[in-house]
């Protein structure tokens, strides 16, 4: 096995590890790498083999624990998500083939940040509020509240080369008032369709890079495994400040290679 091979598993399971416990999609990682490392334009065709296996494993990972410990039918948000979002993802594809790649990249630095700000304040309320809200029952929230959220988390999962999921759960936990948990399980489940229909979307384009892709899904595959387990021995502070920092992360990287690309 070569150096570049095993640079490419590491990559790949260091990605699927930060995707399963955390429910951003491993794209979030392994994009930003690979263009950095000189693939361009093409970075998000490597990474759309490893972000579909890693996300249609964690979502088949996390059906027992619906069953076990969620409430009845608690499921069904992250299943209209996961439709919705395979209806837009292969959308984002074809958008970002067709924008110049410094306004699209722009555009999505600009919605990565506003949600970075909307979970900073959206944390802040609620630690200033003195009595926290009562959960609330997910199953009853509108119906086109979950079909909006999905088909914009595809929508960006498809221009950025990743599933969407990492634009999804603060939206989950701001207006879903999920807790931060239950909105992670929801955003593995949303993006086994969005990534699924990203996935196809490259592969209509011609432009799926199987040298690269293969080792690295092999790594998310493993990694993400093991970062489903992780969830639950992770508490939900932790996990908020990892969203933060791959929000910003990524914001980060979308405003450089907007002026570079």
């Amino acid at each position: 096995m070569d150096l570049l091979t095993i640079a490419y598993l590491l990559l790949g399971t260091i990605s699927g590890f930060a995707s399963g416990l955390i429910g951003a999609g491993a794209g979030v990682v392994i994009v930003p790498v690979l263009a950095i490392c000189g693939y361009g334009g093409d970075a998000a065709a490597a990474s759309a083999l490893a972000v579909a296996a890693c996300s249609v494993l964690g979502g088949a990972q996390i059906i027992p624990t619906y069953a076990r410990e969620m409430p009845p039918r608690a499921w069904v948000p992250g299943v209209i998500m996961a439709v919705s979002g395979f209806a837009t993802a292969h959308v984002g594809v074809t958008l970002i083939a067709q924008i110049p790649r410094f306004a699209a990249t722009l555009l999505l630095a600009f919605f990565v940040f506003l949600n970075l700000d909307l979970f900073a304040r959206h944390e802040r309320r609620e630690r200033l509020r003195r009595v926290p809200d009562q959960a609330v029952d997910t199953k009853f929230q509108p119906f086109m509240r979950f079909v909006v959220f999905g088909a914009a988390a595809g929508l960006f999962g498809g221009m950025v080369g990743s599933a969407g999921g990492l634009m999804l759960l603060p939206l989950l936990v701001a207006y879903a008032r999920m807790q931060i948990k239950e909105a992670v399980y929801a955003c593995h489940l949303m993006m086994v369709g969005s990534s699924i229909s990203g996935l196809l979307g490259q592969h209509y384009f011609g432009s799926i890079n199987y040298a690269s892709g293969l080792p690295i899904a092999l790594g998310a595959v493993i990694g993400g495994y093991f970062g489903v387990i992780a969830i639950k021995m992770t508490s939900e502070e932790t996990i908020k400040l990892l969203v933060r920092v791959f929000l910003s992360e990524l914001g980060i990287f979308l405003l450089a290679w907007s002026f570079i690309a």
